[in-house]
């Protein structure tokens, strides 16, 4: 009998353990990733919500995050700005006059507030979970979820407390939030502080002379020794990592590092290309649209070349989503390593070439490769005999001895030499318009006494992007630096020969130096070489310039650090491709 039992359990436990190892979350969502294969982009809104585009250059629209299908199609003219509120959602809509205007939908996609508003939404002051703002001009009025019902837009926004994004990075937005409240009867209202619960390592870092290594609580040693920059990566219950740097021997740069992801007990995860830590609890990125590893199923996946992330949002449920740029196929990847592709690569079609690069002209560029260089892209330009631009053609190596055919935009001009029309042409179907009056977003300038820019504004959503710039006595820039939401996200800092032309420009990302970027000229000043120079001090792209008998730039070649099997790294380098127009239309 005891052994009967005794071998129960143990095919129960077998049984357990195939089951586990059959998981596998893409056949479970079958459905759902047909759906989302439909798409070409896929955004978060919430748990219940994602915003998509059809096409890469359209505008967004609405679906359901549980089943794909959608709720408010996409159209050219909806914007980035969308939020949802329970069951209603506030989306803003371009108007023919180039602003922006917002209306509600529900859940179903009926429109429930008409898109006249010029602003839907609690941004900066937080309100009950029933209420929801709707400005116009200097006024306001809300909407109540619960009884589908908008109050008289009677409520005073007196210097525009409710979007007041300086007040909110500051901390002053409290009185703003009080005017509100006590206009609406809300002088009650407040919000919970989030708590944050705090992990204590496993693991702590040691250092001794010129390296560094982890232990346990009990202070045994638990990894082996790393350069003196061993760092706390990554601290998220029940997870934590650190980030190793090793001299690499297979460089002949005496600076040059390897670096190495790992856990709590000190073992070695994986290799990792990046210092930059994005806070992902679900993965963290090995190699930047490459590889990736699954924190809770400690899963390393590798995703083949020419393939980037178009669905990230899903890692709650278990999977990303990426799009091959050349078939445009989607490769589903779960936590669990599963693959899944889905639709067929399109019948190949010739490309056709406009422009030529001759032999002598192919033989140079190659001249300029290195062993960590690969020859990318070349563009070449085009004058008509009065000067002006008229072809700009884009030549791409996909490990290639001879160019494929990237893109060419033809520039046709009016009677006053102004750009009138661009048309563009990548080899396949027929050259189409750019659109050159495509909606960007509106940037604040601000200048200083002198008539210096000091700094520059963009908001976009909910987003706000900020660069402040800083001179030397000679009225040189000198430091730049760039904000996200009100966080410095990076610093530059600059060079100058003595004709005040930047020699160099250093980059820092989280205090540390980042990238170097160094431009050579001519004796006749032109830019002949832009050099980006890794932390390493590692050369990851070179772009060199080459200029006509006339003194006009004529080839512009790039060189890019690619693994051996490089082959859409350079594609996606280049500009963005609008559709072709569809024929008939």
């Amino acid at each position: 009998m005891f052994k009967r039992l005794i071998k129960f359990f143990i095919l129960l436990i077998l049984g357990i353990q195939s089951i586990h190892a059959q998981v596998n979350i893409l056949e479970d969502n079958k459905v759902l990733l047909s759906k989302l294969a439909q798409f070409a982009y896929v955004g978060k809104l919430d748990s219940n919500f994602i915003k998509y585009k059809a096409e890469s250059g359209s505008g967004y629209g609405i679906a359901s995050r549980k089943t794909g299908a959608v709720i408010l199609a996409a159209e050219k003219n909806n914007s980035y700005s969308i939020a949802s509120y329970g069951k209603y959602l506030a989306i803003g809509k371009r108007s023919s006059l180039g602003n922006e205007l917002f209306g509600l939908i529900d859940d179903k996609g009926k429109v429930t507030l008409d898109f006249k508003y010029d602003l839907i939404g609690n941004f900066l002051v937080p309100m009950p979970d029933s209420l929801v703002i709707v400005q116009v001009g200097n006024k306001f009025g809300v909407f109540n979820t619960k009884t589908a019902l908008l109050s008289p837009i009677i409520y005073d926004n007196t210097n525009n407390v409710l979007n007041d994004y300086d007040a909110s990075r500051n901390g002053t937005s409290s009185k703003a939030a009080k005017n509100i409240y006590s206009q609406l009867g809300l002088d009650g209202f407040y919000i919970l502080p989030v708590s944050v619960d705090y992990i204590e390592p496993n693991a702590k870092i040691i250092v001794n002379d010129n390296f560094a290594y982890l232990v346990n609580k009990k202070g045994d040693k638990i990894s082996k020794n790393y350069d003196y920059d061993l760092e706390s990566f990554y601290k998220a219950h029940p997870y934590e990592f650190y980030l190793g740097a090793v001299k690499d021997t297979g460089s002949t740069n005496p600076e040059a590092r390897k670096l190495f992801l790992i856990n709590g007990l000190g073992q070695e995860v994986a290799e990792i290309s990046s210092h930059r830590n994005s806070g992902n609890r679900y993965l963290i990125d090995l190699i930047p649209k490459r590889s990736y590893y699954f924190i809770n199923t400690k899963k390393t996946i590798t995703i083949p070349d020419g393939f980037k992330k178009f669905v990230e949002l899903y890692l709650a449920e278990g999977f990303i989503g990426f799009v091959n740029l050349k078939t445009k196929q989607k490769l589903f990847v779960d936590k669990y390593g599963n693959q899944l592709t889905i639709g067929e690569p399109p019948v190949p079609k010739e490309a056709i070439l406009t422009q030529q690069l001759s032999d002598t002209e192919i033989n140079d560029f190659k001249k300029l490769v290195t062993g960590q260089l690969y020859l990318g892209r070349v563009t070449k330009y085009q004058y008509a005999n009065t000067g002006k631009l008229f072809k700009e053609t884009g030549f791409n190596y996909e490990g290639s001895d001879q160019p494929i055919l990237g893109w060419e935009d033809t520039y046709y001009y009016d009677n006053n030499n102004k750009v009138k029309r661009i048309t563009r042409y990548h080899g396949v179907d027929e050259p189409f318009d750019l659109d050159l009056n495509e909606a960007a977003p509106a940037v604040k300038k601000v200048y200083n006494a002198k008539k210096q820019l000091v700094s520059t504004i963009s908001t976009i959503g909910e987003t706000k992007y900020e660069e402040r710039f800083t001179y030397d006595n000679f009225g040189n820039v000198k430091e730049t630096t760039k904000w996200y939401d009100g966080k410095l996200i990076s610093k530059s800092m600059f060079k100058y020969n003595g004709k005040k032309q930047v020699l160099a420009e250093e980059v820092f990302r989280d205090g540390k130096h980042d990238y170097t970027y160094t431009t050579s000229y001519d004796k006749q000043d032109r830019k002949i070489k832009y050099d980006m120079i890794d932390s390493r001090g590692i050369s990851t792209s070179i772009w060199f310039y080459r200029y006509n008998s006339k003194g006009k730039l004529q080839y512009k070649i790039d060189l890019y650090g690619m693994p051996e099997e490089k082959k859409m790294e350079v594609m996606e380098a280049a500009p963005p491709l609008p559709p072709a127009p569809k024929k008939g239309k």
